[in-house]
């Protein structure tokens, strides 16, 4: 082999070289646009989950498409309150009152146990959905106060023309995912407790 094919040849192998380095350049780029997209995404669902997790014990993972048979209410959210009259409650069966006040009707936080009558959300309502510790919304038509003298309490009573839950819906059944945070399902109605009771 004379020097000129010997220097074609090399040149022909360096060309191959470089494109090879230059491929992997661009592979390695590739890889690492790849790689921070994964990390980014990973970041974002960390963040969310965790957001969660401190906020409301589990993760919500809504599902939107839910049989419209099944969905007997839609949770409120606190930005759909505005100019109406209602209090927040948690459902808290004691000896004289049936919820526990968290916001009062000025938004002020509260911790009392009250009477609320007008609706009866245990006729309606699954025992697993209410111990679940759902918001409860209910809207104010009254309130008073008074002394029980047959309990030896002092009593808050509200009378409240209708209910609805504040976003999201809680269920002790789902644990740490919860899928329909957004609806009252029929499956959260009354059904099973009032026989397992009677």
């Amino acid at each position: 082999m004379d020097t000129k094919h010997i220097h074609i040849f090399s040149l022909r192998w360096g060309n191959i070289y470089i494109e090879a380095i230059e491929e992997t350049k661009m592979n390695f780029q590739g890889m690492k646009i790849l790689f921070f997209i994964v990390a980014f995404l990973v970041l974002v669902i960390t963040i969310y989950a965790s957001v969660h997790l401190i906020a409301y014990g589990r993760i919500f993972i809504p599902i939107t498409r839910v049989n419209n048979d099944d969905i007997v209410k839609s949770a409120v959210r606190s930005r759909d309150l505005k100019g109406k009259d209602y209090i927040i409650c948690r459902w808290a069966r004691v000896s004289t009152a049936n919820y526990m006040l968290l916001y009062d009707e000025n938004g002020n936080r509260s911790d009392v146990y009250i009477l609320v009558t007008g609706v009866e959300l245990e006729e309606e309502l699954s025992y697993e959905f209410l111990i679940s510790h759902n918001k409860i919304i209910f809207y104010i038509d009254e309130r008073t106060e008074y002394y029980n003298f047959e309990w030896g309490e002092h009593v808050i009573e509200y009378k409240v023309t209708g209910w609805d839950v504040l976003y999201p819906v809680k269920r002790d059944s789902d644990k740490l995912f919860n899928f329909i945070p957004r609806y009252i399902l029929r499956s959260d109605m009354l059904k099973l407790w009032d026989s397992s009771l009677s």
